[in-house]
């Protein structure tokens, strides 16, 4: 009540002052103002429903992922298990920066391990690695889809492509690494299993296995909704 009054005071003087004119554009300008008050006002609360559904997304979509990570490091404990290996991982490619001459950096990291007890853990150290620091092992995985070699040592005397090198600076005596790959053929990430304290070979059900596993691991990395080992079949597949 006391702001209308102002209002008309403030107008009235304008009229006695002024003239019919410039209490018109008085009138104008309070018009303009009070739309222009409504006008934001409304935004903001649209704005903040807006945020606050966007959060709500983004708080969904992270607990999804939460859980999928979840399931998939349990897959990964029930490989160490079953195959009675030393460390079952999963390393990704991805992108990160770019060269002098705009060209992105090819990278991989290792997002996903389980190891045997007394067996180090490689997660934290092998992050952001060029593509090149394992070129020879990418190059196997892109070509041949799997790397199969159950005593590196067998590979001292003849490794064109630096396979035994890799290996063997990481004190792994036996590996096995199947690709993932999308299903229009983009490579995703590398399935892998490694024994560290005697060389094993795995017997072809084993190994079929494995594959199926691989791939059905790339659907959960790739999927937007958790869902259990048991609905993909990891687990019991890897027997």
């Amino acid at each position: 009540m006391d702001l209308t009054i102002t209002i008309m005071n403030v107008l009235v003087s304008l009229l006695m002052n002024y003239g019919v004119w410039a209490m018109a554009l008085g009138i104008l300008l309070l018009a303009v103002g009070f739309f222009s008050w409504r006008h934001f006002r409304s935004r903001g609360r649209r704005g903040g429903l807006f945020r606050r559904n966007r959060y709500k997304r983004l708080r969904n979509v992270l607990r999804e992922r939460i859980e999928i990570d979840h399931q998939i490091n349990d897959v990964l404990a029930g490989l160490v298990r079953i195959l009675r290996c030393d460390r079952a991982y999963i390393n990704q490619y991805h992108n990160g920066g770019e060269n002098i001459c705009g060209v992105p950096f090819a990278k991989n990291s290792r997002t996903h391990e389980r190891a045997r007890p007394g067996t180090p853990a490689q997660i934290a150290e092998l992050q952001n690695l060029p593509n090149s620091v394992f070129a020879g092992v990418n190059l196997a995985i892109i070509r041949d889809r799997e790397i199969r070699c159950p005593d590196v040592e067998a590979l001292k005397e003849s490794d064109p492509m630096g396979i035994y090198h890799s290996l063997h600076g990481q004190g792994i005596l036996a590996v096995y690494q199947i690709g993932m790959f999308s299903f229009d053929g983009v490579p995703v990430g590398v399935l892998g299993i490694d024994f560290c304290y005697g060389a094993r070979a795995l017997e072809n059900h084993q190994l079929e296995s494995l594959r199926a596993c691989a791939m059905k691991l790339c659907g959960m990395l790739l999927s937007e909704q958790a869902q259990t080992g048991e609905e993909y079949g990891c687990t019991a597949g890897c027997n």
